[in-house]
């Protein structure tokens, strides 16, 4: 069947396609990437069994939603296909910040991907709400919060 596409390219393009031309046959390798998350945790939510994928970004990046849809993709076929939350924490304003749903379509409009995450940005949570948890990991992220830079927030914060 490789071989037919590859002879008959053309013909493959336009019976599937209707509109599109063809215009070359790619390496049919998929390259695999040594890709690094920041986090990835196994969980249980609802007692069904997942993936929380995590992101910090301190700095603008036009690419996030297309490696956030990466890591997702990739961490679940790597880990028996669980589904994945992926989360982007954001840590300072910085430039574009990627808004969820990423939906990327065809030229005439047809949708091809709807992929949903969840968008944390540290400088619109009251930094009450992270005190008020007292959970140590978290307590860092006080000072990139509304409101965290105050010295009685940072005096809770550090005792």
């Amino acid at each position: 069947m490789k071989r037919l596409v590859r002879g008959y390219a053309k013909h493959f393009t336009r019976w599937l396609t209707g509109e599109a031309v063809y215009v070359r046959a790619l390496d049919i390798e998929l390259k695999n990437q040594h890709l690094f998350a920041d986090a990835l945790l196994e969980v249980l939510l609802h007692g069904q069994p997942g993936l929380l994928h995590i992101e910090f970004q301190a700095y603008d990046d036009p690419d996030m939603e297309m490696r956030l849809l990466e890591y997702n993709v990739l961490a679940s076929r790597q880990y028996g296909h669980l589904p994945v939350y992926s989360y982007v924490i954001y840590l300072r304003k910085a430039g574009k910040i990627a808004e969820s749903p990423l939906v990327r379509t065809f030229p005439n409009g047809e949708e091809v991907h709807r992929f949903f995450y969840r968008v944390v940005k540290l400088w619109e949570i009251p930094a009450e709400a992270l005190l008020q948890t007292g959970w140590m990991g978290v307590l860092p992220l006080v000072t990139l919060t509304a409101g965290g830079k105050q010295p009685e927030v940072v005096r809770e914060m550090i005792g």
